[in-house]
């Protein structure tokens, strides 16, 4: 069964290479070009089983992709499924996954002017990228929503990648910022702060390419997670950055956005308070990939993993 739809990808981006799976996609890779397949299936979340939400899915990340990187022609093709219905897949060309920014910081080759493109890159497109009444409406709300979303979530691990005292320590500091920024948050939505960003701009999400830095895949499943005060954005590749083990590149790409947007007051007032939110998003997902794996040593890598992200949840959130 599975021929009939691998037949219909390679008519579209030729012989398949290699299939690599994520917790949401299947990606096909062709010699020139990739397909990816939005997996039908409910995160919590959010739930892609139907139909319509993957397709809207697949053209909302086209055109987050073509508003950072524009040159990956990511598009969006409808072809048949094995039985019948129609699927949507993303298209773009293929770049070189050794060159992605996630095995760059393996390799210890992230340098200050790969950091210093990331703060002009998402600075730029924050400046043009789109906002609007609705889009500040869900995105100011979203601020208390994703953050209450995935402390419900994360409750339920408690004693397993993040200890009592961490989460009540974040939880408390994240009530405490709310409570004393609730006028500048409000401020910064009304000035036109909160725009449909990538959403999702961690160094797996980037990649090098003739010296020049290249950020895709932005989220596209649901407009709370991509519709965002911009600094928001500017966390994601930060707290990467901090998470690596080089702050000074973090440290970097902050000044770098800061030139590009002009935006001192809002990098001085909210970034510690978006990065912390950023780590803890992370120390999340993290945990609930972990609790699925089953093989001991992956797993206890992941749990690893997640537990050093509460802990930068933890020290951002107490420095907010």
């Amino acid at each position: 069964m599975e021929m009939k739809k691998n037949t219909a990808i390679e008519e579209i981006i030729g012989p398949i290479e290699d299939i690599v799976e994520t917790h949401m996609s299947v990606i096909y890779l062709g010699k020139d070009e990739v397909a990816k397949e939005i997996k039908p299936i409910d995160l919590g979340f959010t739930d892609l089983r139907g139909i319509d939400a993957r397709k809207t899915t697949a053209i909302n990340t086209a055109s987050i992709d073509q508003a950072y990187c524009p040159d990956l022609n990511t598009h969006v093709l409808s072809i048949n499924d094995n039985d019948g219905s129609e699927m949507p897949i993303l298209v773009m060309r293929r770049f070189d996954s050794e060159q992605q920014l996630s095995n760059l910081y393996e390799r210890d080759e992230v340098t200050e002017d790969h950091a210093d493109q990331i703060g002009q890159i998402l600075g730029a497109a924050h400046k043009r990228s789109k906002t609007g009444n609705e889009i500040s409406d869900i995105g100011h709300n979203a601020i208390t929503e994703n953050f209450d979303e995935a402390f419900g979530i994360t409750s339920d691990f408690i004693g397993y990648t993040i200890s009592k005292e961490v989460f009540g320590s974040i939880k408390a500091s994240y009530t405490d910022f709310i409570g004393q920024n609730e006028a500048y948050l409000l401020e910064r939505k009304e000035n036109g702060f909160i725009r449909q960003c990538h959403g999702d701009a961690h160094a797996g999400n980037m990649f090098v390419e003739d010296g020049t830095v290249k950020v895709f895949d932005g989220i596209g499943f649901k407009d709370k997670f991509s519709y965002m005060d911009v600094i928001s954005d500017l966390a994601f590749a930060y707290m990467d950055a901090v998470k690596h083990e080089r702050s000074d590149l973090a440290e970097t790409m902050k000044h770098s956005y800061i030139e590009t947007t002009d935006d001192k007051e809002g990098v001085d007032r909210l970034l510690d308070f978006y990065v912390s939110y950023r780590a803890f998003i992370r120390g999340e997902i993290s945990t609930m990939i972990a609790s699925g794996i089953d093989d001991p040593v992956a797993k206890k890598a992941m749990e690893k993993d997640a537990s050093a992200y509460f802990d930068i949840s933890d020290a951002y959130a107490l420095n907010a």
